[in-house]
Formats: C-alpha cells, structure tokens, sequence
C-alpha cells in the first residue's frame, strides 16, 4: 500500500484473515517527519478500528506538533482518547486495544514512542538495534502484554530520545507479525545489509507470513541533527522510499 508522496508502507492481512488488523503511517509537517504502526489487539474486539485510530491520531500529530518528548507523549494519550471515542460511538467495540510504534525526527532530533510489542529497529553502520523493548511477559507456553493503548489510557507509554539520524540509517518499524515471523537475529542480519537486502528479506517474509504483516522501512537520505541547533524545519526530503507493497 502507498503510504502518499513520501516513503511506502506494507501491510498485509494474515491468509486466515478478510481485512488486517494492523495499520501504519508515514507523512512529514511542518516540524519534521513521522512513522508509525499499531496493531490491533486480537483478543479484543474491534482491532483493526483499534489500530487505525492509533495511526490516526499520529497522522493528526504530524500536522499539528514538531516530533519531541511531549509531542509523542501527546499523541500516545490522543490515542487513547481515539479509542474512548469510538467505544462511545460504538458499544459494541468495547475493550479495544492496540500497540503502538511511533518515530519522529524534528529540529530536535529522533525519538521514539511505543505501547506493546511493535518495534523499531535502527541499522547503522557499526550495527543494528532494537530501539524498543517488548511489554510483554511470558507465563508458561503463553505470553501477553504489560502495555498497549486503550481506551481507558491506564498505560504510560515509553519516549526517548535517539542520536541523530546519519545519512544510510535505517529504520524499521514493524508489527509483530513480521519479527515474529523472522526467527532470531534474521531480521538484524537482513538489516545489516542494506535496504536491497532488507527489502528482499522482508518480501520473501510476507509470502510466508501467518499473521498480520505490516512494517515502514525508511532509508534516511540526508543526515539529521541530534539538538536543537537546527535552522529549519526538518521535511520530507529528508527520507527515500526503500520499501513496497
């Protein structure tokens, strides 16, 4: 799927599945550019409405605020209050429930937001990190979330700055029905080695995906700066298109 002018998105449902319950964003403003993905909560109902009014409230925050500690926080509650909304227009749809991955990069450099268990990677030359940690916990054979946005707003999602943004970097954002899928270490070593690579993994992934499968996957064209020294708004032109669907 296009995500617009600017990079693309990938979101595909899982085979058993009619419609996917993931949903994911890319769009630059004003005080810079944005990307994210959510994922729906399959125990709860109504996931895919879950996930798209995440991504919504992103998309809300990509034209209103400049990418910061605050402004990320803000749209993780604005989130929140998406959900509460359509609980309350739809009686039906409640408990709805969704994790959230967002990535910002402003005139004060990177940061990241999340909720649950979609994650962010970042590939550099000297590596590839997790940006996220996972709130989730095992019990047993079983596992669930410690966190993930909902229409209460009971859970505080973490924000942190990142070093600036060089020209080469990677980032991925993707729900868990990619890096579950990928095996340990997989996802890294296809990262490490370009987008090319990265692209090509990521394809040959979605044909034998089980889940929901959605990810952003952004080559960072121009080197972004990690303070405020920054003169101008940082736009759009800063990101390459590395992946399609």
């Amino acid at each position: 799927m296009n995500g617009g002018g600017g990079p693309w998105v990938f979101n595909l449902p899982a085979r058993h599945h009619a419609v996917s319950e993931d949903s994911a964003f890319v769009g630059a403003g004003q005080g810079g550019w944005w990307a994210a993905v959510a994922d729906g909560v399959g125990s709860a109902p109504g996931g895919r409405e879950a996930s798209e009014a995440a991504v919504a409230e992103v998309a809300r925050g990509a034209e209103a605020a400049v990418p910061g500690r605050e402004a990320l926080l803000d749209v993780c509650r604005g989130a929140a209050r998406r959900l509460s909304a359509v609980e309350g227009a739809q009686p039906q749809l409640r408990g709805l429930a969704t994790t959230l991955a967002v990535l910002g990069c402003g005139p004060d450099g990177l940061w990241v937001a999340h909720l649950g268990d979609s994650r962010v990677y970042g590939a550099r030359r000297d590596g590839v990190r997790v940006l996220t940690a996972d709130h989730r916990v095992a019990s047993g054979p079983q596992s669930f979330l410690t966190r993930a946005v909902t229409a209460r707003g009971e859970h505080t999602p973490d924000v942190r700055p990142l070093p600036g943004a060089e020209a080469g970097d990677l980032f991925l954002l993707c729900t868990d029905g990619v890096w579950s899928a990928a095996g340990p270490g997989a996802l890294e070593r296809a990262l490490a080695a370009g987008p090319g690579t990265a692209r090509a993994f990521l394809g040959d992934l979605a044909e034998r995906r089980r889940d929901d499968f959605c990810y952003v996957l952004l080559e960072v064209a121009v080197a972004q700066p990690s303070r405020r020294a920054a003169t101008r708004p940082l736009a759009g032109e800063g990101l390459r298109r590395t992946a399609d669907g």
